[in-house]
């Protein structure tokens, strides 16, 4: 998933070894956070505007791929986004505007 994700020459992930993140972009530190939560074995994975700081091509990436794969290995997926282009992606929607169900 490396390579889908844009941090193929992260090859100390497939290691275990997590990189020095201070010169990391916010985009490259939150797709390593989606690759460590991935990793692990829990059920539940909430994403809110994890997609905020990727480049046009991750984002695209992300919705069309790994999220579809999210969706498939069984775990239950929150994506929380203010991106309305990208709720087809969701099996269930749920808009809240002004912090109520809409």
């Amino acid at each position: 998933m490396t390579g889908v994700l844009g941090l193929e020459n992260f090859s100390e992930l497939a290691a275990g070894f997590v990189p020095r993140t201070e010169s990391l972009s916010r985009g490259e530190k939150a797709r390593i956070a989606l690759l460590m939560a991935v990793a692990g074995d829990s059920p539940l994975l909430l994403l809110d505007d994890w997609d905020v700081w990727q480049s046009p091509d991750i984002r695209v990436r992300f919705y069309s791929s790994i999220l579809p794969r999210l969706l498939d290995s069984g775990r239950t997926v929150v994506v929380a986004t203010s991106d309305e282009r990208r709720c087809d992606a969701g099996q269930s929607v749920i808009r809240l505007n002004d912090g109520r169900t809409a």
